[in-house]
């Protein structure tokens, strides 16, 4: 059965470099087929999940300043949550869950002939709570920083992204917990301004040759290398 679902959303533009804007809704999904029948993980039982949410924001947009912050609460019934049991991974669903947060996004920009420099940075606190429990869900973090620096050049830009991930808990009961890890990429493209726009594009990932997990025992990549061609017909 389909349920009744809505949403509803108003923007205020308070001035002309000034606006807030709300958000709500009522959401519904169903179990995927993965959920359903993957095999040996697959759960037939599941519930399909309903959620409640709201959101304010508001941005200001000065010359070559930007700066937005959004503040949310969700209420969610029958979550659909893989969650690892004796190193399986399987579906199940979390009764009641509250989530609560916000997000900061600030970007600066400048210019001189054809040098740009622009400065994009984003920080997102998440709390998501079982209310049954009164635990945090499992690999949410709370804070999550992202910062990149994009210079170009003419058909030339360099980037260098810095990324801040912290801890989670990887058990329910939140007594096992991975810890943060901190990321750098660097990267430089080149864009061939002609009939066909090709793009080239070379990336170092983990810079620096991080040892860190985003699953507990399952270690990601140390420093490697991304080389990339895009074109448009």
């Amino acid at each position: 059965k389909s349920p009744f679902l809505y949403s509803f959303g108003l923007k205020y533009v308070a001035h002309a470099n000034y606006n807030w804007k709300i958000n709500v809704s009522k959401n519904y999904r169903i179990p995927t087929f993965n959920d359903l029948f993957w095999t040996g993980s697959g759960n037939l039982n599941l519930k399909p999940e309903t959620s409640k949410q709201i959101e304010l924001g508001q941005e200001l947009d000065i010359k070559n300043v930007l700066i937005s912050a959004t503040t949310y609460y969700y209420k969610t019934e029958n979550l659909i949550q893989w969650t690892p049991i004796n190193n399986i991974w399987l579906p199940k669903n979390v009764g009641n869950v509250t989530n609560y947060g916000f997000e900061i996004f600030t970007k600066i920009k400048t210019h001189y002939k054809k040098n740009k420099l622009e400065l994009n940075t984003s920080f997102a606190f998440t709390k998501t709570n079982d209310d049954d429990s009164n635990l945090q869900l499992i690999y949410v973090p709370k804070q999550k920083l992202t910062s990149e620096i994009l210079y170009s050049y003419k058909n030339f830009m360099l980037n260098y992204q810095y990324l801040y991930t912290g801890s989670v808990f990887t058990s329910p009961d939140n007594l096992n917990v991975l810890k943060n890890y901190q990321l750098t990429n660097m990267g430089l493209n080149y864009n061939l301004k002609n009939k066909n726009n090709y793009n080239f594009g070379f990336q170092i990932l983990n810079l620096w040759n991080k040892n860190y997990q985003t699953v507990e025992a399952r270690p990601m990549p140390r420093r490697h290398f991304n080389l990339t061609l895009n074109f448009k017909f």
